[in-house]
């Protein structure tokens, strides 16, 4: 998959798409338990619009560590969260990057994991 030009079309199209997946969003966030405080992962962080609302329910006690495969969605989420020193965000592929499983208290993910080659994970994500 062209991930770069999947990545542009997305970002050409950033408010509508987090418009339309809000709702989705927000279920999520709610079903994952998130508070004040946690570690969260974002696997397939996009272009950040889970990320800015991650870091709105941890807030500046927690932190989010974002991961996204195409570098220019990894480029505009770290952007938006320059003002969020609990967001960081890094470009790879979460199936294969080695995560430190005791670094995270909650790992989510927005339609990220639909992109794997084996989307179902061997303990329960959000």
């Amino acid at each position: 998959m062209d991930w770069i030009e999947k990545s542009r079309l997305w970002i050409g199209a950033e408010a509508t798409i987090e418009a339309a997946h809000h709702p989705v969003a927000l279920d999520l966030l709610v079903r994952a338990g998130l508070r004040r405080g946690l570690h969260v992962l974002d696997i397939g962080c996009g272009s950040g619009g889970t990320l800015m609302m991650v870091a709105d329910q941890v807030g500046s006690d927690g932190a989010v560590s974002g991961i996204d495969i195409a570098p220019p969605m990894t480029a505009r989420a770290a952007n938006r969260a320059k003002s969020r020193p609990q967001v960081a965000v890094m470009t790879g592929d979460a199936q294969t990057h080695p995560f430190n499983p005791a670094s995270h208290d909650v790992a989510i993910s927005l339609f990220g994991v639909m992109f794997f080659a084996d989307p179902v994970p061997p303990s329960p994500i959000f």
